[in-house]
């Protein structure tokens, strides 16, 4: 009965003055996006829209708090109940998105640690560093663990030999991830680097000059 609702949505937020990106996504969440009127790379637009028994949205503009609803049985202002419901599942499913990141950062974390203490001093002659002509700077290498679940469920482990393992640190000076540097691109990988599955990246970093918190 509803098939095309998106597309309607679409066509109600064109005639509000919105032009909505080309994938609009009926997960009752908030999804901002671009607005023609403003600076590239800006977005102030934002809109959310349900895929429930009737189809239900609103589509607006933060920087004057400007919105509109919609509703797949006729264009209606949505009640203050019904704005309730939408902004506390909203805000329930941002917890929860973030509590599940957090789960997967501390899981690599913990496996970086494991991998690190598995590990031995870098060989000054690693074929990454001769190319880079560089020292190892107390990085060390051993073996990298890539693990994946294939399509029946099962554990699958990929592993490289001969990695440079490099910790990530935050700020608080704690362990959050790992990037692993191969000597070729001739590995189960096809590639010269990688980093751990789920692990923290935003504003982690190798402290150069000291390893002291990694020291067995």
């Amino acid at each position: 009965m509803y098939d095309n609702f998106t597309e309607e949505f679409r066509e109600y937020a064109r005639s509000q003055g919105f032009e909505l990106p080309a994938d609009i996504y009926p997960d009752g969440r908030y999804h901002r996006c671009h607005d023609r009127r403003d600076k590239r790379g800006t977005k102030n637009v934002w809109y959310v829209l349900n895929d429930d028994t009737v189809p239900r949205g609103a589509v607006g503009y933060w920087r004057t708090q400007e919105h509109h609803s919609w509703s797949a049985n006729g264009w209606k202002r949505l009640s203050r109940e019904e704005w309730r419901a939408i902004r506390a599942k909203s805000k329930a499913e941002v917890q929860q998105r973030r509590l599940n990141e957090k789960n997967k950062h501390d899981a690599a974390a913990m496996k970086a640690k494991e991998i690190w203490a598995s590990g031995s001093p870098a060989d000054p002659n690693h074929a990454y560093l001769r190319d880079k002509g560089i020292s190892p700077c107390g990085v060390r290498q051993g073996e990298w663990h890539n693990d994946y679940i294939d399509a029946d469920g099962v554990v699958r482990e990929r592993m490289v030999r001969d990695a440079l393992l490099i910790p990530l640190f935050n700020g608080r000076g704690e362990v959050r991830s790992m990037q692993g540097i191969f000597p070729d691109k001739q590995n189960v990988l096809g590639r010269r680097k990688d980093f751990l599955p789920g692990g923290e990246l935003a504003g982690c970093f190798y402290p150069v000059k000291s390893l002291a918190i990694l020291t067995p």
